[in-house]
């Protein structure tokens, strides 16, 4: 198997409705978090963590105010424009971006907010694609990821803050820890949040941009990346990676930010 960390798609074509106080005059990945802009932190972090020198930025609204994007020194920044932005979702940005992921890469969502200590938890350098990721917890709303035991993920669903599955996976998962027991035998699913970051070797590249092209082809331009991914989970064979104590935020709203701002600022 084959894989690449030179190469990095960011997606950053969306608006941010629930961030509009900042983001009227500009895209969401220009939002600033201690004084850094989000897209700015994400490539900076990347490169100190991965090596990735190519950053490829799908961009939508806005988008001219990204054209003077600087890139960390020594690396490249290519800007990719989804001009339907406004009546798609993720996945169209993402095909728009495949070819520069052949050889694999990182797949990162504009409104992450990390540091490059994130990325430890794939330098174990396996060889397989991960989706990094952090438990699931009983306030937590949304796309909530399921992995076996083995940390294939295996579902998607979308829960509500302090559902019965999520509430069982989350007491099971400390119960585990707090004995230090984590035998392959015990067969439960955990539940995990998406980090908005991913690495995918080649072979799971070439696999997406398939079914990318076939979602396009059947008009659902409008629905995420990742569901996509997860109606191919078998053949996908996505890992989570647990980002552990890595400094990290999702930027969805203010309160996301003022939250963003206490960890980094």
């Amino acid at each position: 198997m084959s894989h690449n960390r030179e190469h990095a798609v960011i997606l950053a074509a969306g608006r941010g409705e629930r961030l509009k106080a900042y983001t009227n005059y500009a895209p969401k990945s220009l939002v600033h978090v201690a004084g850094v802009p989000l897209i700015n932190r994400i490539m900076e972090s990347l490169h100190k963590s991965a090596g990735v020198r190519r950053f490829f930025v799908a961009t939508g609204y806005r988008a001219k105010h990204l054209s003077l994007l600087e890139p960390p020194k020594d690396c490249e920044v290519h800007l990719v424009e989804n001009k339907k932005w406004e009546q798609s979702h993720s996945m169209l940005s993402l095909a728009l971006c495949m070819d520069y992921l052949n050889n694999g890469g990182f797949v990162v969502q504009a409104n992450c907010c990390f540091d490059e200590k994130i990325i430890d938890c794939i330098n174990d350098d396996r060889g397989v694609s991960r989706w990094l990721v952090q438990p699931f917890a009983l306030e937590d709303m949304g796309e909530c990821l399921r992995a076996n035991e083995s940390g294939v993920i295996r579902r998607l669903s979308v829960e509500k803050p302090g559902s019965r599955f999520v509430h069982q996976s989350t007491v099971r998962l400390k119960e585990l820890k707090r004995k230090k027991k984590f035998e392959r035998e015990e067969k439960f699913e955990t539940a995990w949040k998406s980090c908005g970051v991913m690495h995918l070797i080649a072979e799971t590249a070439w696999d997406l941009e398939r079914w990318l092209k076939d979602a396009i082809r059947e008009r659902r331009e409008n629905e995420s990346f990742e569901r996509i991914i997860c109606e191919n989970l078998e053949a996908a064979q996505m890992h989570i990676a647990d980002i552990g104590k890595a400094r990290f935020q999702r930027i969805e709203s203010e309160e996301d930010l003022k939250r963003a701002e206490d960890i980094f600022g």
